[in-house]
């Protein structure tokens, strides 16, 4: 997995913002754990959302982390007539040790609802 500082990246300061199919402002390896399986879950659901509220913000959105400021977000974005996808990809559950652990990869896009088409 690559380390890669998302602060350089959403600056296009980091090596791999010239090709924009790598770019990690769209995509994202995760690698979360924990000891119990339902902390896991909601760490990945915590990580999932901090990813788009990162991706929408790059996008020029102005939101913060408060539930009425995601449903503001929310309502702006379906009245624009668009919508967020987060895709994983080869997900893993592991064991290791102790720790359960969540492996996948991550894509979040910003789309038109009616066409489809990445915006």
């Amino acid at each position: 997995m690559d380390k890669i500082n998302f602060n350089l990246c959403m600056k296009k300061q980091c090596k791999n913002c010239k090709n924009e199919t790598k770019c990690f402002k769209k995509e994202k390896n995760m690698q979360i754990k924990a000891k119990r399986i339902d902390l896991l879950q909601q760490k990945v659901k915590k990580f999932q959302n901090d990813m788009v509220i990162k991706f929408l913000r790059s996008k020029g959105y102005q939101i913060d982390n408060t539930k009425m400021g995601l449903q503001r977000i929310h309502r702006q974005i379906t009245q624009e007539g668009k919508k967020v996808i987060v895709n994983t990809k080869n997900e893993k559950l592991l064991r290791i040790g102790s720790y359960f652990v969540w492996d996948a990869y991550l894509e979040v896009k910003l789309v038109n609802s009616f066409t489809g088409k990445e915006i």
